[in-house]
């Protein structure tokens, strides 16, 4: 993971993690059912659902309300170097919020709201900016008022973030208001999907296959495929999870493979590890031991339990990834602790010495420290 700092992005925060897992996608928890002492040594089964302050004039280009004199060399060759009026109607204030001078992009909204009462963006962006306390005092009453004006002219980024807003508070409110909080929530999220904003469609799709039911799931594939186009890396792993399985689309093993691959390239790691299963197996995919091998390895690098686990098999066997049994012992030590309890490993590895457990030991303290830092495999 990068530990580089960045400014908050505009409305496209949603919990996609926490979504599937609450849809029962996730993988890891379907995937604590498997592995068993029966399973053959290297049987890889599918996992299932598993502020700033204010830029000077020094650092920024002239804003819309700059004002500049006529230059004395207007009628020489060298004028054309001279800036020329700034257009009132680019981007500065959203210019300004990326780079994290956050008043300067809370007065440029402003100016542009007050320029165009119907700009949606940019009330969106007073919003975000009152949502957050982004150089401003914090002030939830203000963001929602500015969201729902925004989302009254149909900006999809206000209308997913005033969704989100409704779906966390029906989450906590008491009957007959929950109910009501959640319908108004999944209409809201169901606008801005349908005025193009992916995660509003990714979001609505897990929802829908909460419901479990037939014609929902129809509709949750057709939601993820647009967000899927849309490069929305969770959406990608759960298309490919419902083509693999044939929830809500016709089965299509080589369709989810190629999902499972963009997800995974995007940096979703359960995507790293079906993937990784579907290349060792060769389902759907040309078999590759070792390609399973090295997506094993980056989402074991990642923290990723049924990886570790998968990991260490392959390297105690010896397929796909050189035999290393005290590397392997020190992945199976890392996916034990995190409850990937597997007897086969432990028989074998029952014979390392002492001191090859005492390295096993080591390296799997020092890979813990590196996943636990964040640091990149």
């Amino acid at each position: 993971m990068s530990r580089e700092t960045k400014a908050p992005g505009l409305a496209l925060l949603a919990a996609t993690g926490m979504a599937l897992a609450a849809a029962g996608l996730s993988a890891q928890t379907a995937m604590a059912q498997r592995g068993r002492a029966s399973e053959p040594p290297l049987s890889i089964p599918y996992t299932g659902f598993g502020s700033g302050t204010a830029s000077s004039s020094l650092e920024t280009a002239p804003r819309g309300d700059s004002r500049f004199l006529p230059a004395p060399t207007d009628r020489v060759e060298s004028a054309a170097a001279v800036p020329t009026l700034p257009d009132p109607s680019a981007d500065y204030a959203f210019a300004d919020y990326q780079r994290g001078f956050y008043k300067a992009a809370f007065q440029g909204a402003l100016m542009r709201v007050g320029r165009n009462p119907q700009d949606g963006p940019a009330m969106t962006l007073l919003a975000e900016i009152y949502s957050r306390g982004l150089g401003v005092a914090s002030d939830p009453e203000k963001a929602r008022s500015w969201y729902e004006s925004a989302a009254a002219l149909n900006e999809p980024n206000a209308l997913f973030s005033l969704a989100m807003l409704v779906l966390e508070e029906s989450a906590i409110a008491a009957e007959p208001d929950k109910a009501r909080k959640h319908a108004e929530g999944l209409a809201l999220l169901q606008k801005a999907a349908d005025a193009g904003h992916p995660l509003a469609a990714y979001n609505l799709a897990v929802a829908l296959i909460g419901a479990r039911d037939q014609q929902d799931l129809t509709r949750a594939a057709d939601l993820l495929r647009r967000a899927a186009d849309s490069e929305v890396a969770d959406a990608q792993y759960a298309l490919g999870i419902l083509l693999r399985e044939g929830r809500g689309v016709s089965p299509d093993i080589t369709a989810a493979a190629q999902w499972m691959a963009r997800a995974a390239a995007n940096g979703n790691t359960d995507a790293q590890v079906e993937l990784a299963i579907m290349l060792f197996n060769g389902s759907g995919i040309t078999a590759s031991e070792e390609r399973a091998a090295r997506l094993f390895a980056l989402a074991a690098a990642r923290g990723n339990a049924i990886a570790q686990n998968r990991l260490a098999r392959i390297q105690a066997a010896g397929r796909g990834a050189p035999r290393d049994l005290v590397s392997a012992a020190a992945w199976h030590l890392m996916a034990s602790r995190q409850g990937r309890a597997d007897p086969w490993l432990d028989s074998a590895l029952k014979g390392l010495s002492a001191d090859e457990r005492k390295r096993a030991e080591a390296l799997a303290r020092a890979r813990t420290e590196d996943i636990n830092f964040g640091l990149e495999p």
